[in-house]
């Protein structure tokens, strides 16, 4: 839609604008569905051609007057494309006007505004584009667009949009690809939302009809139309040229599509993507794809006069390169993710031919073993039939045995070579990837190859913010240019976003950094079943909806108590891993479909099979280890969650969620009390906390959360799930669980106290070292008991009170709850004196409150009444104030 009397008006008062159809280079077609250009029953007028016109049709739907803000004017309409199979199609060709000039071969720009959010995949404007043509259209499932471009020479037909368009709103959206530059570019509103490059070739052409709110899916003009997207649209042009970010900008202000400004020069190239990976041989080198089409022996010679360039974190260096060989499971992966995540056939340094490589011969010679079948796996050792292994006479370009053939168990599918791979063709001397596997080539060029630099770092550098003792530093992103297979594949694009976060246009990925105090995240939307824990932190970045296409890494520092074998547990939705740097792990316990794998310090879940465990054990000194963990997500349900035990152990029951820090046994503080004798009553103990921990999955009665509180606080990492204080920290809906409270004050001099708790459920009460100090106690309700050194109470929501007498000093006091169900909250409470129902009291730890203590009180001094999810709190940092209420 746009205002004929708009454009009028500007025209007398410019002047020179007064004829402006067909004047814009480049625009094949432009349909505004505004009153004038919609005369004809259904017909639609294409503004941008005064003779040779590309009209559409109205075959189902309404003109409506809802139009953008932006496009508002007399006589302004859209198309109401709404209903179950509501479209236009353009199908009126006059003069010398035809369907084939929308197939526009190496350069095409598609901009219209929308309001509504079509369903999977479904088109805001298509000219076919499955197979064949193009569409710009929603993403799968998610909430970004995507201009789909067949038969062009990027990896992704499809980027993925960041920005969330699942609205009722006009927005506008715009795909712009010019094979000269290499850039294809998505906008919304404006706004760079996605983009791929380089991008080159052609479009396959297709007799399919330019439809909006739905697909041509025919091939031949219009004889088969589905897809049916049920959205309004206006102001639908085509150009067969690239428009700058500019002239997409100036779209999205509302611009004619006619009267274009002059466009900026095309945006610099994005970075390469250069991942610091293990080598197989104890150190870290550097890979990196080069998109040069070369034959293999000048790829060879290319790859070996590059040097280091460096990347953020690891400076530029001398050391020259090779085509990249592989000597283990980790660095095979790496291989193959960063040749996912740049897609193309891609040359890498092997070969069977012992002019090239030293050792190698035709993969006919196996030793006089007989050949094996088309698509047999590589096994080590030799095969159990006799043959030999496939691709047996294949060496490494740069010397590295060729002693890793394809991974062990389950978790790669099938052969590294494809099926029918290597076929035994002499002039075929060269290994590439294509797909996920191998393939034998000629001496003809490949799109690009692989280069490795033997930097042989000890370390690589962080990523992501750093974590420390008590938080993980946690880096996201999301919003990548296509979905994620791989771990390895995630981390080359964590390492893509870092080199390329500062590009004009390029977006690698939106980043999300934060820290958390533990790793058990959930999308709250779709959890994919979650995990075990439930603690179920979102994802940092977690929007509306499915959270999909992401990457996480994370990092911290675990305090290990003491010294022997430790099972670490990674559940998650897609697959992750664990490190800890510096150790060596000793077995894998179990993998879910038996995809998970050990090397050196990590353990790694490579492949997504939905929801699964892998469970590794490594021996550990005692003291500070840091843990680096990571995790990716490909679609559907997500969740990530790591966990310990002491021991070697796939029992459930031992093990707790770690982050970091795994909390240390540590003393009670000390806190002051100095007691006011002429106003005793109102005066706080003040403390500044407390040591506490909560633990999750318990069942029964104050005296077994007493027994569980102190396993923990004897073995703080073995036996359970649990939740660290003091701090802010989420609690999730849990029916049974116990805190457990140790701290100390001070008492300046001699006093009888009362103690009170107050709380539902249970609780026990103990001031250390005190046998035989005690005096009366009670409770108003419920059942209560005299301890040797305090009180128990069994009920709910009743005072539990004991009076004793203290000398001056130091006491270390402990505090045990129980929570079977329902409502849930704890107050521990004092006064100096004997116990008076209705007395003022304080609340233990909270400074200069009193609180007239008839049942809970209405002004909490530190027992706060919060609704659930928020957090269990140290109100004030006091000795103790608990609330948790169920939804």
């Amino acid at each position: 839609m746009r205002s004929r009397t708009i454009s009028l008006l500007v025209c007398v008062i410019l002047g020179t604008w007064a004829v402006v159809d067909g004047a814009q280079a480049g625009l094949v077609g432009y349909w505004t569905f505004d009153v004038g250009d919609t005369a004809d029953p259904g017909g639609i007028d294409d503004r941008a051609n005064d003779v040779n016109e590309h009209d559409a049709t109205l075959i189902s739907g309404a003109f409506d007057v809802d139009v953008p803000t932006q496009l508002m004017g007399t006589g302004a309409q859209s198309l109401n494309l709404t209903g179950g199979s509501d479209y236009a199609i353009v199908d009126t060709f006059l003069g010398t006007a035809s369907d084939n000039d929308f197939n526009t071969g190496g350069a095409l720009t598609i901009s219209c505004w929308v309001k509504g959010w079509p369903g999977n995949w479904e088109p805001f404007v298509s000219k076919r584009g499955e197979g064949q043509g193009w569409q710009l259209r929603r993403y799968s499932g998610n909430n970004g667009q995507s201009f789909t471009l067949r038969g062009t020479t990027a990896h992704d037909d499809n980027p993925l949009g960041a920005a969330n368009l699942n609205n009722n709103e006009w927005k506008h959206v715009a795909g712009s690809w010019d094979s000269a530059t290499g850039w294809r570019i998505i906008t919304a509103n404006g706004a760079v939302d996605g983009c791929a490059y380089p991008d080159t070739g052609n479009i396959s052409a297709t007799g399919s009809y330019v439809v909006f709110g739905a697909r041509d899916n025919s091939g031949a003009g219009g004889t088969n139309i589905g897809n049916f997207s049920q959205i309004m649209i206006d102001d639908v042009a085509i150009w067969n040229e690239g428009l700058a970010l500019n002239q997409l900008q100036y779209l999205a202000g509302g611009g004619d599509p006619q009267t274009l400004p002059a466009a900026d020069p095309a945006p610099p190239p994005p970075q390469p993507t250069i991942v610091i990976a293990p080598n197989g041989a104890g150190g870290w080198n550097a890979y990196q794809i080069v998109g040069d089409p070369k034959n293999l022996a000048d790829a060879k010679a290319a790859a070996e006069a590059m040097t280091f360039p460096g990347i953020p974190g690891v400076p530029a260096s001398a050391v020259t390169g090779h085509l990249v060989s592989y000597q283990s499971e980790r660095e095979f992966f790496t291989v193959y993710g960063l040749q996912r995540q740049v897609g193309g056939d891609t040359w890498i340094g092997l070969s069977d031919d012992p002019a090239i490589a030293a050792g190698a011969s035709e993969y006919g010679n196996t030793s006089g073993k007989p050949m094996p079948a088309n698509g047999s796996l590589p096994l080590e050792p030799d095969p159990p039939d006799g043959t030999e292994e496939r691709g047996a006479g294949w060496r490494f370009i740069d010397g590295t045995p060729n002693v890793f053939h394809n991974p062990t168990g389950n978790y790669h599918r099938d052969s590294v070579w494809n099926n029918g791979e290597p076929n035994n063709n002499t002039d075929e001397n060269g290994a590439l990837i294509t797909g996920n596997h191998l393939n034998d080539l000629a001496t003809g060029n490949a799109r690009q190859y692989m280069v490795e630099w033997n930097l042989n770092l000890a370390e690589r550098p962080m990523l992501g913010p750093p974590g420390g003792m008590g938080f993980m530093g946690i880096r996201e992103v999301r919003d990548l240019p296509h979905n994620v297979q791989r771990m390895s594949e995630g981390m080359a694009f964590l390492y893509h976003e870092l080199i390329n976060a500062g590009h004009l246009v390029y977006k690698p990925g939106t980043r999300v950094d934060g820290t958390q105090p533990m790793i058990d995240f959930v999308d709250p939307d779709d959890n994919g079943g979650g995990g075990d824990f439930h603690f179920d932190l979102p994802f940092l970045s977690d929007g509306p909806g499915g959270d999909n296409d992401f990457v996480l890494i994370g990092n911290g520092i675990i305090d290990v108590p003491a010294a022997g074998t430790y099972t670490f547990r990674m559940r998650g939705d897609d697959g992750g891993f664990i490190r800890l740097p510096g150790q060596t792990w000793t077995a894998v316990l179990s993998s879910d479909n038996d995809r998970g794998f050990i090397e050196g310090d990590a353990v790694v879940f490579e492949y997504p099979t939905g929801n699964s465990n892998v469970f590794a054990t490594v021996d550990l000194p005692a003291g500070p280890q840091k843990i680096e963990v990571a995790f990716f997500e490909r679609s559907g349900g997500c969740n990530f969650e790591v966990a310990a035990a002491a021991g070697n152990t796939t029992d459930l029951a031992d093990f707790r969620i770690i982050g970091a820090p795994v909390i240390p046994a540590v003393p009670p503080r000390a806190y002051p009390l100095t007691p006011d004798v002429t106003n005793a009553t109102t005066d706080p103990l003040n403390p500044a906390g407390w040591d506490m921990v909560v633990i999750y999955g318990g069942g029964g009665d104050p005296g077994v959360a007493e027994t569980d509180v102190r396993a923990y606080w004897a073995d703080n990492i073995k036996g359970f799930a649990t939740l660290p204080f003091p701090g802010e920290t989420p609690l999730v809906a849990e029916d049974s669980f116990f805190v457990g409270a140790r701290g100390r004050m001070t008492l300046a001099e001699a006093a009888t106290m009362t103690f009170i708790t107050y709380g539902d459920d249970g609780s026990i009460f103990k001031i250390v070292g005190t046998d035989g100090l005690w005096g009366a106690g009670g409770s108003t309700g419920g059942t209560y008991a005299d301890l040797d050194d305090g009180c128990r109470f069994d009920g709910y929501n009743q005072d539990a009170y004991r009076q004793i007498l203290l000398a001056a000093g130091t006491y270390d006091l402990e505090l045990f709850w129980q929570e079977g169900g329902g409502g849930a909250h704890i107050g521990l409470f004092a006064k100096f004196g004997t116990y008076d129902e209705g007395s003022e009291i304080f609340l233990l730890g909270a400074e200069g409150l009193n609180v007239d203590f008839a049942g809970i009180p209405e002004i909490s001094a530190g027992l706060r009444l919060i609704p659930e999810p928020a957090t269990l709190a140290l109100l004030g940092l006091g000795l103790l104030g608990l609330v948790r209420r169920k939804r």
